[in-house]
């Protein structure tokens, strides 16, 4: 929807503009990000809108926990996506959920089982849960 991405863009661009109110901007672009994601007509529309709120509150805001949740629709929506099971993982571990970035990190390794950057990932996720 042309409109909705017209807003996200006005807001966007507010938002870096005006740094003081930037928090404001960016809760309304999350409004309009909400919307476009209700208004997705198939699965691929939906986590592809899922992917972009993720990336403003990953980005834009710096909250990985709030971005994780973002993922977790996206691999719901898209569960073969190893780059996307990898980005969860990501996110996870930024917020401090090292369960969640390990399981979501062995669902990359379990799709692409050759990607050394997603066996790596998991087995340092791994030992910080056994480090306790």
């Amino acid at each position: 929807n042309t409109t909705v991405w017209e807003c996200i863009a006005e807001l966007y661009d507010e938002a870096l503009n005006n740094k003081t109110k930037s928090r404001a901007y960016y809760e309304k672009a999350i409004q309009c990000h909400r919307k476009d994601i209700a208004s997705a007509k198939n699965d691929e529309e939906r986590a592809s809108r899922w992917r972009s709120l993720g990336y403003l509150y990953s980005y834009r805001l710096k909250e990985p926990k709030n971005a994780a949740l973002c993922y977790r629709q996206v691999v719901a929506l898209e569960p073969n996506n190893a780059d996307d099971w990898e980005k969860l993982g990501k996110l996870c571990e930024e917020a401090g959920d090292y369960r969640g970035a390990y399981e979501a990190y062995s669902r990359a390794v379990k799709l692409v089982p050759d990607n050394w950057n997603f066996i790596y990932a998991r087995d340092r996720v791994g030992a910080k849960l056994k480090k306790g």
